[in-house]
């Protein structure tokens, strides 16, 4: 393989690497990455999965695949990625990726199917202490653990939530923690920073105006998805981090970041 090749699919793998730590999976010959549609959490992932050319960026074998999409599913987001492959001159998975987290839902009319949410987890009670009966000749059994809530995600809910929730709680959006911030007259919006991964330079801060500003454009507007948290400059708190799932802007609020 030519070293120019070799470099760019080592950059390019790196930064999918970097904004996909749990979704993205590289072996000897072949890559892949689970995506989840940011419109609908009820929406099964898709997978892409791709193996590079010796002469990279001509295009990847790739293939599409996810246990909701049809044959015509596969076919049409198929054609999408071969019409961009011949728009772009470079480097195309990582396109790939930004135009199926982007465009999936619209392209398929996702909004007319009906997704049923999953099941929340079974709870089983283990007891505290063992029956009274004599065990000594009964099979070792593995202690079943309950999955819980922490207590940080419980406040707020009622006391019935509390005893029968054990579903995980939804993160709001980066574009709800940023509309929130540009429309609420009780933050002042120049004091947060946006901190994104760019697909070349890695991670990249912008002050709020800067975003806004690009947000409004959209030739130069950046994809929410890319937004890895905000933070509140004067204080240097992160008020809201997709990896830790925190969310000080619609959960609790940090002392100190509502303007009075």
């Amino acid at each position: 393989m030519e070293n120019t090749s070799s470099n760019e699919i080592t950059e390019e793998l790196t930064v999918i690497r970097a904004m996909f730590p749990d979704e993205f999976i590289s072996y000897a010959d072949q890559n892949q990455i689970a995506l989840k549609l940011p419109e609908d959490d009820n929406i099964p992932s898709i997978t892409l999965r791709w193996s590079y050319p010796t002469s990279y960026p001509d295009c990847p074998v790739f293939s599409i695949e996810g246990s909701w999409l049809t044959n015509q599913d596969v076919q049409t987001l198929s054609d999408q990625l071969a019409r961009l492959f011949q728009e772009v001159n470079g480097p195309i998975i990582f396109r790939w990726i930004d135009w199926l987290k982007d465009h999936t839902y619209n392209q398929l009319n996702l909004r007319a199917r009906d997704f049923p949410k999953p099941n929340p987890p079974t709870i089983q009670h283990v007891p505290s202490s063992p029956p009274t009966r004599d065990l000594q000749d009964a099979p070792e059994v593995a202690p079943v653990v309950s999955p819980t809530l922490t207590r940080d995600a419980l406040q707020g809910l009622s006391s019935d939530e509390e005893e029968g929730t054990q579903e995980k709680i939804k993160l709001r959006t980066s574009e709800d923690v940023f509309n929130r911030i540009r429309w609420d007259e009780s933050y002042n919006k120049e004091d947060f920073i946006i901190a994104y991964i760019d697909r070349f330079d890695g991670m990249q801060e912008l002050s709020f105006p800067e975003w806004e500003a690009r947000a409004d454009d959209m030739t130069i507007s950046i994809p929410w998805h890319r937004v890895q948290f905000f933070k509140h400059a004067p204080t240097s708190d992160v008020v809201w981090d997709r990896r830790t799932r925190e969310d000080y802007i619609f959960g609790d609020v940090k002392k100190g970041l509502i303007a009075q």
